[in-house]
């Protein structure tokens, strides 16, 4: 009865970990493609334009698009503001929009697989 126990607390574990493992490696890749994303727009806008991708009016920090990645993970919601009281993106991005879209799509699926 109790190496049933210890089996069932040990693959609860292993599922925990596989969970947190995942949500870090989603937040860090969405924060890479937000930024990549952002980048696009700002390098290349007349083509960004011709696609309607929206517009760009600077490259904001990486630190602002993890931020912003994990807010989306998590689930807690858009704010908008920083810690020190800027906005998370100055973006005005359908880009963003899509990404942002696909990250709530992967939380769900995420959540599916490790449940």
């Amino acid at each position: 009865m109790f190496g049933l126990k210890s089996y069932i607390r040990a693959q609860k574990h292993k599922k925990a970990m596989t969970f947190l493992k995942l949500n870090f490696v989603l937040v860090v890749g969405f924060a890479i493609a937000y930024r990549l994303a952002d980048y696009l727009l700002a390098t290349y806008p007349d083509l960004a334009q011709h696609w309607g991708l929206g517009t760009i009016k600077q490259v904001d920090s990486f630190y602002s698009y993890l931020y912003f990645s994990l807010i989306t993970q998590s689930g807690v919601g858009f704010g908008g503001i920083l810690p020190d009281g800027n906005n998370v993106i100055t973006t005005n991005s359908t880009l963003i929009k899509i990404l942002s879209v696909l990250q709530l799509i992967s939380v769900i699926l995420m959540l599916t697989w490790t449940i």
